[in-house]
């Protein structure tokens, strides 16, 4: 898995962060970041976290459409 090589890791729309938090348990040495649109997604996604006890996987809310790339 690719993950495996990675120090970071972004998902842009990382919804309640099901998936992320997996990763994040999975590989303890990658750090792993979710951006959200929704508040409420982002704190769905830290409950879930907190649950876990994960200390390498953080989240965001920001609408990443208004993100300028330069």
């Amino acid at each position: 898995m690719v993950v495996e090589s990675c120090a970071h890791v972004l998902e842009l729309g990382c919804a309640g962060g099901i998936m992320l938090s997996t990763l994040a348990e999975r590989f303890p040495n990658t750090t792993f970041v979710g951006v959200d649109i929704l508040q409420q997604a982002i704190d769905n996604a830290n409950r879930i976290v907190q649950g876990k006890g994960l200390k390498n996987i953080s989240f965001i809310q920001a609408d990443v459409s208004a993100v300028e790339i330069t």
